[in-house]
């Protein structure tokens, strides 16, 4: 019934563009919250060139400020003095690239069944930060964020599970009351209109 009566995908309909709007909140309060990722070396590119910075990916603490305007990254593989910091201006994100199109993936960097884990993020300046999340619901949040905070729309497994999830607990929840009903498939129609009758003031 849920998937087929007009009147109840309507009534869907409405819950689900509420239900957007806090599943986007809590990507961003995971964002703040910060997680740990490998970051493998910046690549810096040109028009027909890319140059990878040769070396080992690194532990890194990965968060976005309060302001929701820039990322924040700590190295973790140093002491707490000696720990490298660095900020992406998110307004710099030119095109975030995901799973099997990332380069680490391509250059064997991270092994081809570790697709769903990765993203990189391409630089206006041409410089390239690239990803790698210990969980796929971790990158899948990381990857919705990123594109809610740059204006495209969030396509991740985990965004679309939720969103039906709680979106058919609302609706049903709902019309709990109306258990053993039957919910006509178009409204009533409208009465006709009622002859005016003369009235003694």
């Amino acid at each position: 019934m849920l998937s087929t009566n007009p009147c109840i995908l309507e009534l869907s309909s409405q819950f689900a563009e509420a239900n957007k709007e806090l599943i986007n909140c809590q990507r961003m309060t995971v964002m703040k919250k910060g997680q740990m990722f490998y970051k493998y070396p910046t690549r810096y590119s040109t028009n027909k060139t890319m140059t990878l910075l040769k070396s080992k990916p690194k532990m890194f603490h990965l968060k976005l400020s309060m302001n929701e305007k820039c990322l924040e990254l700590e190295e973790q593989d140093q002491k707490v003095e000696d720990r490298n910091k660095s900020v992406i201006d998110i307004a710099s994100i030119r095109h975030l690239v995901i799973g099997q199109a990332c380069q680490h993936i391509q250059n064997a960097s991270v092994s081809s069944d570790k697709s769903e884990l990765v993203f990189s993020l391409m630089l206006l300046e041409n410089v390239n930060h690239d990803f790698c999340a210990n969980t796929r619901q971790i990158a899948n949040y990381w990857i919705d964020g990123l594109n809610i905070l740059m204006g495209n729309p969030p396509c991740s497994v985990d965004y679309e599970k939720e969103l039906k999830d709680i979106t058919d607990m609302d609706t049903s929840l709902h019309l709990l009351e109306l258990q053993n009903v039957a919910i006509p498939h178009l409204p009533p129609p409208i009465p006709a209109t009622t002859p005016t009758l003369p009235f003694l003031i």
